[in-house]
């Protein structure tokens, strides 16, 4: 279901684009480089076919901005007739 996901640096914090090849429920979590959960930046969101954008402010889930620093974000996707996919990816946040 997820075939791509890339995320990249904005001025508030990030845009992540992730492409489905059909419809899902999604979510999207911000993880530090050791694989503790930032935020969730979307759950259960349901996404369609093909490439998708979401938007993340840099706040942690307290609200706090993120420090910079190299983090890991995490897609998963459920399909109405229970597939599952997962993809993760690098995002740099610099000052």
């Amino acid at each position: 279901m997820i075939t791509s996901l890339q995320a990249v640096q904005t001025a508030a914090g990030a845009a992540i684009y992730c492409r489905l090849s059909a419809p899902a429920r999604v979510r999207v979590r911000i993880m530090n480089i050791a694989g503790r959960v930032v935020c969730d930046v979307c759950r259960d969101r349901e996404l369609k076919q093909g490439l998708n954008s979401i938007l993340w402010d840099g706040r942690n889930a307290a609200g706090a901005r993120v420090p910079a620093g190299v983090y890991l974000v995490e897609a998963r996707a459920w399909s109405a007739d229970g597939g599952q996919s997962r993809l993760l990816t690098r995002l740099d946040i610099r000052p």
